[in-house]
């Protein structure tokens, strides 16, 4: 949820959106719609989990267990090419050594911020 800058009522919008990710709005009326509720007590709620047969409680310890992509400069580099000696090796049979210092060396360019190509 987002309020623009440009926006002729910001504080009714925010006023809105501070009441949609509430957590008593999230675990009833979002999920009572169909929503996927990003505010932890929606997850752990016994309604919600009786509406959703307990999909959220089930699904709760992998998100805490979750793993989220770095957060850096350069990063999306890594992803959008880390990939392919790792597709090569596998498709080809290849040497996965050598595909691990390919994909190494795409990573120290990803931090360096060397020789990236613009997206």
């Amino acid at each position: 949820m987002a309020v623009s800058v440009f926006s002729k009522h910001k504080e009714i919008a925010i006023d809105l959106t501070k009441w949609i990710v509430s957590g008593e709005v999230q675990r009833t009326l979002y999920v009572q719609h169909g929503g996927q509720p990003g505010h932890r007590s929606a997850w752990t709620d016994h309604e919600a989990n009786l509406l959703t047969h307990d999909f959220f409680k089930n699904i709760l310890p992998v998100m805490d267990n979750g793993y989220v992509r770095p957060r850096y400069n350069g990063y999306l580099h890594f992803q959008d090419h880390a990939g392919t000696p790792l597709q090569k090796c596998l498709m080809e049979n290849g040497d996965p050594a050598k595909a691990l210092n390919e994909m190494n060396k795409i990573y120290r360019q990803s931090i360096t911020h060397k020789n990236l190509n613009p997206a």
